[in-house]
């Protein structure tokens, strides 16, 4: 048995703690793969979740450890790869970082590891979910917000829309595909505010590119939009027969389409920002109203399952336990 003051001592405790800084960062590098895992789920069960999946590769690392003071088990791991030069814990390291794709059985387990924790953490369950509620429909639009987007978007000068097509009323016909794209400028209007706030600046800083793009994006339809509308404002009223009629009801058919996908589009980007950003569901809840989605309501969903995580530490304890046992 491995003297318990040997293991204590600065020349095997610093390399077995450098080692295990490695195994830290490269776990949590994982966890975080792609970044957009961040904003996918509330920010608790984000970290819960990262730090169970961190402390169990932690586990797994002390448990290759034990197995690799063993020839047999070196060989049988790492075949012709193996440096008997190499100390267990560099063998462990490397095993669990940059030779890992061709560990069969340790890849196997660090995958089902991260989609256990991927899973309770709900991503990217939750902002789907999320995403899927916020619906255009389910957006609210008032005259003080129609004002206050006329002073935003007022001057044609700009390269966007003009403010005569803002509205803060359903209606029928253009009036209907003016409130429609009232809707997708309301809601571009107050995501661009929300990167100018102290606690949204990380998210920002981090979909730089991504909000750059949807920023090209959204303007180039506000721009066609823009125009579209105003050539549908000179030609409403006029009596042309009915294949003329039946061609305007196809073209608005065509706008309503185009304005629910940049909608969308801003509300998957609104439910990451406001999941990264809100401390908590109540002001994600808060958030979410104050920017027009007045019927959001708190989501029903599952806490960091706990229980599930104790059998996990459990089942990876007995491990150790008989790896150690076996090898002692």
């Amino acid at each position: 048995m491995v003297d318990p003051s040997v293991i204590m001592t600065p020349v095997v405790l610093i390399p077995y703690s450098a080692c295990g800084l490695l195994i830290v960062i490269y776990a949590w590098g994982r966890f975080n793969t792609p970044p957009s895992n961040r904003s996918s789920t509330r920010q608790a069960l984000y970290w819960w979740s990262g730090l169970g999946y961190v402390l169990s590769a932690l586990m797994l690392f002390a448990g290759l450890c034990f197995l690799l003071q063993a020839g047999e088990w070196r060989t049988l791991i790492f075949g012709p790869a193996d440096n008997p030069a190499l100390s267990a814990s560099l063998m462990a390291t490397l095993a669990m970082t940059t030779l890992l794709p061709s560990i069969p059985v340790l890849k196997r387990a660090d995958e089902w590891l991260l989609a256990v924790f991927l899973d309770w953490a709900e991503i990217p369950a939750e902002v789907k979910r999320r995403a899927a509620l916020m619906t255009p429909r389910s957006f609210e639009v008032t005259e003080t917000d129609v004002a206050e987007l006329c002073e935003t978007y007022g001057d044609e000068g700009s390269g966007h829309a003009s403010a005569r097509h803002l509205r803060g009323r359903r209606g029928e016909g253009l009036e209907l595909s003016q409130y429609r794209f009232t809707r997708v400028v309301k809601l571009y209007d107050r995501i661009g505010k929300l990167a100018g706030e102290p606690r949204y600046s990380h998210f920002f800083a981090e979909t730089q590119d991504e909000f750059g793009e949807l920023e090209k994006r959204v303007g180039e339809f506000l721009r066609r939009a823009g125009a579209s509308l105003t050539l549908a404002e000179r030609q409403d009223g006029l009596d042309e027969g009915e294949a003329f009629e039946e061609l305007i009801a196809e073209r608005r058919a065509e706008f309503a389409q185009q304005c629910s996908e940049i909608f969308v589009a801003l509300a998957r980007f609104l439910a990451r920002a406001v999941l990264r950003s809100e401390r908590s569901e109540r002001d994600i809840v808060r958030r979410l109203r104050e920017i027009g989605f007045s019927a959001a309501e708190p989501m029903n969903l599952p806490n960091f399952p706990i229980d599930s995580l104790a059998v996990l530490a459990l089942t990876l304890f007995l491990y150790l336990f008989f790896a150690s046992w076996m090898f002692a």
